[in-house]
């Protein structure tokens, strides 16, 4: 059972959650009008630019799949075409490799000893 300052202490880290998650939810509205915006440009390279896109992966645009090997899928291009930010954040957040951090508890783990256990979210 938890107490009623851990309840209120979770709650405070949901909400600043939800505003991490609006604020990336802003950009990605941004992003979305630069990728119509080429798109309408036109496209002279021989591979689809979704496929440019995932190419450059998480960590740049030096084409080697980011700076940890986590290339970003091809949706994310497709889902700013199509101003579906839902789809983007949910993209994003399934090859994030940062967490944020909503609630920690302690229970008995194996052995009887206690264990620190963290509830956590990727961050889009």
């Amino acid at each position: 059972m938890s107490s009623p300052a851990h309840e209120q202490s979770r709650s405070t880290r949901l909400r600043e959650f939800a505003a991490l998650t609006d604020a990336a939810a802003r950009v990605v509205a941004v992003m979305g009008a630069v990728v119509r915006a080429r798109e309408e440009r036109g496209w002279h390279d021989p591979q689809p630019p979704e496929v440019r896109f995932a190419g450059c992966g998480a960590g740049g645009a030096d084409g080697t799949g980011g700076t940890d090997g986590t290339a970003l899928p091809a949706a994310v291009w497709i889902a700013l075409r199509r101003e579906d930010t839902t789809t983007v954040l949910e993209a994003l957040a399934a090859v994030s490799q940062q967490t944020f951090v909503i609630a920690r508890h302690e229970q008995l783990g194996d052995g009887y000893r206690l264990e620190t256990v963290e509830e956590t979210r990727p961050v889009p």
